[in-house]
């Protein structure tokens, strides 16, 4: 069944390609025809959005007259609603479960007749490496009706050449750049620009708060009363990429010990505040803001924060951002696939001074981790955390930091 559906969709997507090369009015490009519009398209996760943040600084460089939209999931808005390098944002919804490709596949129809019908694009991006079938960022992009559409070629990973079949009939240009290459995602982004031959700057990542934001956060968080405040995060996007909330729960109760630390635990959703309540309850002097703050608040709180203290999620790129030092909790093992998912060289807080604490593999998780629950990660040894974060704690004393 799985393999008639995917041959169904397959046709599908031809039929709209070619349905689209036929119908859709050819656009000249003329010089600097490009200021017409830009149409971003960026349909994943909160940490892709904020690796992307120099992307889009960097494009707003090199056309500071064009009218850049931008399109994002829902859950993102509020990240991204402040940029100050795009025009326009728009939102698009992400669709999971069964049916979901036909679902996606009649919400881009109707959301391209709403927001492109009218607009004149002739440069589409979809920066995304990784595969786009559950997001579908390129036939939106394809929709779009832009003359030129870019983005990375289904045949760049072993796993997306399987999940986007035909997907590469949606662009106009393609990358398709050395597939056992590793880099890093933001830099996949860079290299994207470099393909219209935009010299960028700074690869260095932004987030974007509002007054109202930072003193909500300060009203919150008041004085600092110990000598360290840690932004913690308990949970993460995957259950693979969850250290064990009672392994969390020995840390702090081993550093107490050594350092006054008050625990700021953010996050959102019900595993979190789960996760928190069991965290609060082992009498750790904390701050729970689970399911309190906006993406926007957390940044403030964390601004506030002296470290990051997690796994590999979101919040980490935020702190990562704010130039902040931490720990992070990685699943993916010690000498496994650099260029596999949750990989740091890829995913990895970027330019960031962060400890990448990361577990030996167990057996057929050697490439990287294989399960679809907390498993490899469970290898990182409790005294492993507590050294990094003691040598963090050490390193802010010595800067004047703490105390």
């Amino acid at each position: 069944m799985r393999q008639g559906n995917s041959i169904l969709q397959y046709v599908l997507l031809n039929i709209i390609q070619f349905l689209g090369s036929l119908f859709y009015r050819k656009r000249q490009e003329g010089k600097n025809c490009i200021d017409d519009g830009i149409l971003v398209i960026r349909l994943d996760e909160i940490g892709d959005m904020v690796m992307m943040s120099s992307f889009l600084r960097e494009l707003r460089r090199g056309y500071p007259k064009a009218h850049i939209t931008l399109v994002v999931k829902p859950a993102v808005y509020n990240l991204v609603e402040l940029c100050p390098y795009v025009d326009e944002i728009l939102t698009f919804p992400k669709v999971n479960g069964r049916g979901a490709f036909y679902v996606r596949l009649f919400q881009s129809l109707c959301f391209s007749f709403r927001h492109f019908r009218k607009k004149k694009y002739r440069l589409a991006l979809v920066p995304r490496f990784d595969a786009d079938a559950g997001y579908g960022a390129g036939l939106l992009a394809f929709l779009s009706g832009a003359a030129r559409r870019i983005g990375y070629s289904e045949m760049v990973l072993p796993s997306k050449s399987l999940s986007d079949k035909g997907y590469d009939g949606f662009y106009t240009n393609v990358l398709a750049p050395d597939p056992d290459k590793v880099r890093h995602e933001v830099e996949r982004g860079i290299d994207l620009l470099h393909s219209l031959d935009i010299r960028t700057r700074d690869t260095g990542l932004d987030v974007w708060t509002s007054e109202q934001d930072d003193v909500h956060a300060i009203s919150l968080l008041g004085e600092k009363g110990a000598q360290l405040r840690v932004a913690l995060f308990l949970g993460a996007g995957s259950p693979r990429r969850e250290w064990p909330v009672q392994s969390f729960i020995e840390t702090a109760k081993i550093l107490l010990r050594q350092v006054n630390i008050e625990w700021v635990i953010l996050g959102n959703g019900k595993n979190e505040a789960e996760k928190a309540a069991a965290f609060f309850q082992s009498g750790a002097s904390c701050c729970n803001l689970v399911n309190q703050l906006t993406l926007r608040e957390t940044i403030s709180v964390m601004r506030l924060c002296d470290m990051y203290l997690g796994g590999d999620t979101g919040p980490m790129h935020m702190a990562a951002a704010l130039g902040k030092p931490g720990v992070v909790l990685s699943c993916h093992p010690v000498g496994g696939d650099e260029n596999y998912c949750n990989s740091p060289s890829r995913f990895g807080p970027y330019n960031s001074d962060m400890r990448i604490l990361r577990p030996i593999p167990f057996s057929g998780c050697e490439h990287g981790c294989q399960r679809d629950k907390p498993h490899c990660i469970t290898r990182i040894l409790i005294e492993e955390v507590v050294q990094a974060v003691l040598h963090i704690a050490g390193r802010i004393k010595g800067e004047g930091g703490i105390g």
